[in-house]
């Protein structure tokens, strides 16, 4: 499959679920009318989740972050223990307390 394809069909999937919540890989399949091979589907959809594009829940659906509420930043750190999420998107910082912390490092994403 040719990198351009490739790129329209990851785009053809953001738009389908831009609107709504988590959906399985057949559901996507379904919805978006994308035709392919459900495991290679599964790898498209596991990449999209490697580079940030999708979110994949406990129970095996996939999602667009931001409809979930999840921001993706930057971690600044403190000595004290607690952090700042600075969004990539810009807006406020979050603050990360202490507790909430667990191995995160400054500079983490």
């Amino acid at each position: 499959m040719e990198q351009k394809e490739i790129l329209t069909i990851k785009q053809t999937i953001q738009e389908y679920l831009d609107p709504l919540g988590p959906k399985s890989a057949q559901q996507i399949a379904e919805g978006a009318s994308i035709a392919m091979d459900s495991e290679g589907l599964t790898r498209l959809l596991e990449d999209m989740v490697a580079e940030g594009l999708l979110f994949k829940t406990k129970k095996e659906r996939y999602a667009l972050p931001h409809t979930l509420g999840i921001l993706k930043g930057r971690l600044q750190g403190n000595a004290r223990g607690f952090g700042f999420c600075i969004p990539e998107s810009g807006g406020d910082d979050l603050f990360i307390p202490a507790e909430s912390m667990g191995s995160a490092l400054h500079g983490d994403t």
